[in-house]
């Protein structure tokens, strides 16, 4: 159900970028993304005149916020895109003939093709718990978090409860990575003193499949 690409320099080509080049060739108006979606790729999009809208991750949220406003293209870093006049679900076979027909058409190389951007630096920390939900319940803790969003000059912070493992998941993004980092230490910290659990994994997401 997905499909990621890489460009003629081995560059990746993940599933906000490939939804960013569709919706610029077909002159589509607007792209359902989640909040997971690089910043640097929602700024790119705002410069082409292409709305984006962001959804919680999962295909169900994209394909119901598409058919709220019409979208003709959604879904996730992945690879996992919706074209909802083709398929009401992802399929990967269909992303790789829909992005094999504009680098046809276009006769652009895949490096070439809008919109072009820096990822801007994003930072996933995965923290195992035994109660995933307990963050529901954590007002204070919530508090903090949407006070550090404040540190970060424009970039964002996600804090949400996994939907199939026993772990809350922390995203950091911001266009200066030691501040990223230090925002992302702070956080983690704070729901591990408060909620327990420990750390299985801090991945790097600025250029990489996403989550």
């Amino acid at each position: 159900d997905r499909c990621v690409f890489s460009d003629e320099n081995g560059a990746l080509i993940n599933g906000d970028r490939t939804m960013g080049i569709w919706a610029a060739w077909h002159g589509a108006p607007s792209i359902v993304g989640t909040v997971m979606s690089n910043m640097g790729f929602e700024k790119s999009l705002e410069e082409l005149g292409i709305g984006f809208e962001r959804t919680n991750v999962g295909d169900k949220y994209v394909a119901r916020r598409m058919d709220e406003i019409g979208a003709k293209v959604g879904g996730e870093q992945s690879g996992h895109i919706i074209f909802s006049e083709l398929t009401p679900t992802g399929d990967g076979l269909l992303t790789a003939i829909q992005m094999l027909r504009v680098l046809r058409l276009s006769g652009c190389a895949a490096s070439e093709l809008p919109p072009v951007f820096e990822n801007w630096p994003q930072l996933l920390v995965n923290i195992g718990i035994s109660d995933r939900e307990a963050w529901n319940g954590a007002s204070s803790l919530q508090d903090f978090v949407a006070a550090k969003q404040d540190d970060l000059d424009g970039g964002r912070v996600v804090v949400r409860p996994s939907g199939t493992q026993p772990m809350i998941r922390v995203m950091v993004e911001s266009k200066d990575r030691e501040r990223r980092d230090r925002v992302t230490d702070e956080i983690v910290s704070r729901v591990v003193s408060e909620l327990g659990g420990e750390i299985h994994g801090r991945v790097d997401l600025t250029n990489a499949l996403g989550d």
